[in-house]
């Protein structure tokens, strides 16, 4: 049965029967961002209390639930948005209780209890209460960056994604030692994902974001197409009260220490003096603001962010036989609006819409290291985004949240002083491009590019709380269209083995060979990405709960043949918490469970994009002309079609099977501590092989000789991660918090980039030899971050983050086994089978805030890099070379930032 029959047999009748159920039952809960709480009501002999009134209300906005305590006394509450609350419990010949002060973050599910006292009289007892530090009911690892840490922490760009690393368990984006693009961000619960690379599609304000929950492991069944870390993040909402927020962010290169490879000679070089070197100009400005406040007291409101920036910065050019150290410009421009309206009609029905614009400039991107200022490229994007949410209280028992998303994505990267577009008429007239070992010049190889998305997205959850188990059904129908232009090789790309200067009388100074493609690589990549999911947390006893799951993913995406009934398409997860104390403030959580990341376009894109192209290789070719004879060498094996790209038949998605253990506890009202095991092994990752390779020993000979390059994706690639994961957590209060995370983890894999990888050598140990530590395994990673308010109003916060050294590849830098391929590595080493260089950084804020009245100012500075570690990357890796071993780059130095903000 094909892709597309199976697809009318399974999309059809399930899409239809699942918006039955929804309109006959009405019923559910989006649990990706809203709250959850339950518990039980009784009297102060312990004695269950049935129908007392649980009443909750938003403090900011007056939206309001409710529910009815049951027989044995147990309640729940669901479908609460995240925010500050009160909690009402009444029941006749009782006096009323009410909790105030009660925050619940995103995606929390909390079990509070409530002991009420006989009253003869009409009485009621206000207390305020904090909500639990340990959430006993669930067996993810994960917890939430709040909103006094995004406004507090030094954040360098203020992305607020950049937080994530503060949590244990997190690589740079990624988690379990996965690529980066097996992971998921969502934003008011829809995937925010650029789907030709899984990467973030559109940045949010960080003023606009309310908190974000950071998941490493074991998240429940009702989240898909991740594999890997998994990020769930709410934008901010109008309240009841008019209130702004002006600020401005102020950079300048004359604040700022050189970077180390402007003021060094080299690596380990002698430091320059001021006179010997000279910065190039670097300014930041970046200003915004927010507003927001009621419509309709209580019943509508209305939020309003606006950013924009200006920046230029600059890349390094290295110090190498061919490049003389420098600095280059890089401008970028950003502004983002986000708008949206907040509307609960009544008890029953609450809606919310939100529209997001994002347009980006980059100017000179693609230069530094061993790329000269010849690659330098433009990058132009457009973002606009579209979501509707409504979420239906049927019952007490039952709640359903419709999410409707829609979004175009316009994308385009051009060399500089060429204006590209779609359908590009031939002849090209820009130069060649050119690699040597110690530096590439001309044009990017891989530009220009370019990408459409008109992402279209339905999602519909259903919950059911019966007794013990709280049920979840729900699905998401997923359909971005996606067309891409990639000029890659046009006009073509040489590929030298040396440094020296080309004479055309010495043999050693011509190419290895020249690449390039014939033809329109204009291509249509439709794509259907189906969800369906059951899950039920059932609390077997009342301190035990088990999380049981399970999940089908369908995928159709062009020219790729996706298996829709192997491993990769179905997830089973089985997780238990127990509150072994019962207290509710410890757990002992852990589980077992499949998961899968939703394959990225890209690896549709670049098949059927080389399918309308003819790619070339010309071995030994001539100079300047590639099409000239090298009157050294005879051309070999001539003028060879590279141009079958294919994929396996029936490929599984890429899956992680995950276990977990470990145990949490509050220790203190406002302080916790945790510590989990983690195993990950993930299988089925996708990379390229080459069918017809080269036969060792012979340069460029293939097994079939009357073909070229046979690349196609296939599924054996494989990862393996384990961890030991430590946190203690002091949340803010009384005008401190804290948090540390430790990390000790190994993590291998085979690939890093997917189906872009490709094997280093074509012996017959080649692809083993690929298994090693991941770019980003490193042994121990620790996180600290803090808020301190201090006297006369003041406030210091910081950052501090370390991470040991991470692997790098040793290659010969020549066809040492002469299989065509200059990637062999040294000796018998494997990949990333060296250690380079540990990063560490501390970010500081120091803020003085000025209230008068309602008004309050602030201004801060920040210092990033206050120690100005040099944190060296890009380690040459060419055994051939003088500087081999030694970095190329180094991350940024100590900058200094300014600050004012006006809240209203």
């Amino acid at each position: 049965m094909n892709c597309l029959s199976l697809k009318k047999k399974l999309n059809r009748p399930l899409f239809f029967a699942l918006i039955a159920c929804f309109l006959m039952s009405g019923v559910v809960l989006a649990q990706t961002t809203m709250v959850t709480i339950e518990g039980t009501i009784t009297d102060e002999e312990g004695r269950a209390l049935p129908g007392a009134t649980i009443a909750v209300k938003n403090e900011e906005t007056g939206y309001s639930h409710s529910s009815i305590s049951k027989a044995d006394g147990r309640f729940i509450v669901s479908g609460i948005q995240p925010g500050q609350y009160e909690i009402e419990v009444s029941l006749s010949g009782f006096a009323t209780q009410i909790r105030r002060g009660l925050t619940f973050t995103v995606g929390a599910k909390l079990a509070i209890d409530f002991t009420i006292a006989p009253a003869t009289i009409e009485e009621s007892v206000t207390v305020i209460a904090e909500v639990p530090m340990v959430e006993v009911t669930k067996s993810e690892i994960g917890s939430v960056i709040e909103r006094n840490k995004i406004d507090s922490l030094p954040l360098l760009d203020r992305d607020w994604g950049d937080l994530t690393l503060l949590k244990a368990g997190t690589q740079d984006g990624t988690s379990g030692g996965q690529p980066a693009a097996m992971g998921e961000l969502l934003l008011d619960g829809i995937p925010n994902e650029w789907s030709a690379s899984n990467s973030v599609r559109i940045g949010i304000p960080a003023d606009a974001i309310q908190e974000f929950r950071v998941v490493t492991n074991m998240f429940a069944a009702e989240f898909g197409n991740a594999s890997g870390l998994l990020r769930s993040a709410i934008t901010r909402s109008g309240t009841n009260d008019f209130r702004g927020r002006t600020s401005f962010f102020y950079r300048d290169e004359m604040l700022d220490t050189p970077n180390y490879f402007v003021n060094h000679s080299g690596y380990e070089g002698e430091k320059l003096s001021k006179d010997e070197y000279e910065k190039t100009d670097f300014g930041q400005y970046r200003y915004g603001g927010v507003f927001g406040g009621p419509i309709v007291k209580d019943k509508l409101h209305f939020f309003l962010a606006f950013e924009n920036f200006n920046r230029t910065d600059y890349g390094v050019i290295a110090d190498t036989a061919l490049l003389d150290p420098a600095t280059v410009p890089i401008k970028e421009t950003k502004p983002n609006v986000l708008f949206k309206l907040n509307y609960q009609l009544n008890e029953k029905n609450l809606f919310f819409v939100r529209y997001d614009f994002e347009r980006m400039f980059l100017d000179g991107e693609g230069v530094g290291g061993k790329n000269s200022l010849d690659r330098a490229f433009d990058i132009v994007r457009r973002v606009h985004d579209v979501q509707a949410n409504w979420t239906f209280y049927v019952s007490d028992n039952a709640i359903n949240e419709l999410r409707l998303f829609y979004s175009h994505t316009y994308q385009r990267m051009r060399p500089e002083g060429y204006d590209f577009g779609f359908h590009v008429d031939y002849p090209y007239t820009m130069p060649y491009s050119i690699n040597r070992p110690s530096g590439n010049f001309g044009p990017n190889p891989g530009r220009p590019s370019g990408g459409d998305e008109n992402r279209f997205q339905i999602m519909d959850n259903f919950s059911l709380f019966l007794g013990s188990h709280n049920i979840k059904l729900g699905f998401h129908y997923t359909n971005p269209g996606h067309v891409s232009d990639v000029y890659a090789l046009i006009p073509g790309l040489y590929i030298f083995t040396t440094d020296k200067p080309f004479d055309a009388a010495d043999a050693s100074t011509y190419p290895l060979r020249f690449q390039y493609i014939v033809g329109s690589p204009y291509s249509e990549n439709p794509y259907t990405d189906i969800g369906i999911f059951a899950q039920d947390s059932w609390n077997v006893f009342p301190r035990l709960t088990l999380n049981i799951g399970a999940r089908y993913n369908y995928y159709d995406i062009s020219v790729l043949d996706i298996a829709s009934t192997k491993s990769g398409n179905f997830n089973v997860r089985l997780g238990f918490s127990w509150d072994v104390v019962g207290d509710g403030k410890t757990s002992i959580r852990g589980g077992i469970g499949t998961f899968t990341a939703n394959p990225p376009l890209r690896a549709a894109g670049n098949t059927n994009r080389n399918n309308l192209v003819s790619t070339y290789t010309i071995m030994f070719p001539g100079y300047p002309d590639p099409f000239q004879p090298n009157p050294f060498r005879p051309q070999q094996p001539g003028q060879t079609s590279n141009n079958e790209y294919t994929s396996k038949p029936g490929l599984n998605p890429a899956h992680s099977l995950q276990t977990t253990l470990g145990i949490q506890r509050e220790v203190a009202t406002d302080l916790s501590v945790s510590a989990d095991l983690v195993y990950s092994k993930t299988s089925n990752l996708w990379r390229r092989i080459d069918q017809n390779p080269v036969i060792p020993g012979t340069s460029f000979v293939r097994i079939d000789p009357t073909r070229g390059e046979v690349r196609t994706i296939d599924d054996g690639s494989r990862a393996e991660y384990k961890a030991l994961m430590l946190t203690c957590n002091k949340r803010y209060a009384k005008g401190w918090a804290f948090e540390v995370s430790y990390t000790l983890s190994d993590s291998k894999s085979m690939t890093e980039a997917g189906e872009f990888d490709l094997v280093h050598s074509y012996d017959a140990d080649g692809w083993e030899k690929q298994f090693g530590p991941t770019n980003r395994d490193a042994r121990h990673r620790l996180a600290m971050n803090g808020i301190f308010d201090l006297p006369f109003g003041f406030q210091m916060s910081g950052i501090f983050y370390y991470t040991s050294a991470t692997p790098w590849t040793a290659f010969e830098g020549t066809d040492v086994n002469l299989d065509g391929l200059r990637t062999d590595y040294v000796g018998d080493e494997y990949r990333n089978s060296r250690r380079g260089f540990g990063q560490s950084y501390f970010n500081v804020r120091l803020s003085k805030f000025i209230n008068i009245e309602r008004l309050r100012f602030q201004f801060f500075a920040e210092l990033f890099n206050l120690f100005n570690t040099a944190n060296f990357t890009n380690i040459e890796d060419d055994i051939r070379l003088a500087n081999f071993g030694n970095p190329l780059s180094a991350g940024d130095p100590r900058l200094i930032q300014f600050g004012v903000r006006f809240n209203f």
